[in-house]
């Protein structure tokens, strides 16, 4: 609920915040004979059947108390993301990966704080972002990913945050090269209180390498990635792992 907010607009002084009203919705009109390519679904015939494996996840309850976290995947995630982030940190699950976006900005900002995001961007981002009640500071994109220059600008004028996609970037298909990654480092290690969310939501699938866009110096960061792609919306899941 964030309608009724007062809502600061510099020299164009304070308004009340009013309902959002959001434009589209992922997955596209399903009446329509034509095939929204930036939905981000997967092709179903090359999902697996879940119905094959459900046999085997043990039986027994889980109770208050236990591990919030199934261990055996907290293992394996944290072998995942170990070997691309060398840095001290936990592993959480969430209901896919914009749930994590939204439970950490929720968690760390506050409805009309601005975030960076990349312009283009996936649908359901950026609804998240303003049905939140964030605002949305767009910076563009180009053939290696997040423009460097319009990343510090909005860095400048004050963004709390920052969504990075690092590869397999939905509706561009970009990547981050090796040389913007470092570019984008380098501009965050100034700003070390900037909440950093990478939403590396194709780790699984891609083939393109991966250059961590995350400075050491950043004191609030998170890497989230998805198994929505690999085993289905159905099955969302997604891993993030946070600086303590």
């Amino acid at each position: 609920m964030t309608s009724g907010l007062a809502i600061s607009q510099g020299r164009n002084g304070t308004a009340i915040k009013t309902h959002n009203i959001l434009p589209a919705l992922e997955g596209g009109d399903p009446s329509s004979p034509l095939k929204d390519i930036s939905s981000g679904n997967p092709d179903p015939a090359r999902l697996a059947n879940l119905k094959h494996y459900l046999g085997a996840i043990a039986p027994a309850p889980r109770l208050y108390g236990d591990a919030a976290v199934e261990p055996r995947l907290a293992a394996w995630a944290s072998r995942w993301v170990n070997n691309d982030v060398n840095l001290d940190a936990d592993i959480n699950l969430a209901s896919g990966a914009v749930d994590a976006l939204e439970r950490l900005l929720c968690a760390l900002l506050l409805p009309g704080d601005s975030v960076a995001i990349e312009d283009p961007c996936f649908l359901s981002s950026i609804n998240m972002l303003r049905y939140a009640g964030f605002s949305p500071s767009p910076v563009p994109v180009d053939g290696e990913g997040m423009q460097p220059e319009a990343l510090e600008e909005a860095l400048r004028n004050g963004a709390r945050a920052v969504i990075i996609t690092p590869r397999a970037h939905n509706p561009t298909g970009c990547s981050l090269s090796e040389s913007r990654a470092r570019a984008i480092r380098e501009i965050l290690a100034r700003y070390p209180q900037v909440l950093v969310i990478v939403d590396d939501h194709f780790a699984l699938l891609s083939a393109t390498p991966w250059y961590s866009p995350i400075a050491a110096e950043s004191q609030r960061w998170a890497l989230v990635r998805s198994l929505s792609k690999t085993l289905g919306p159905e099955f969302a899941s997604g891993h993030r792992r946070q600086r303590r």
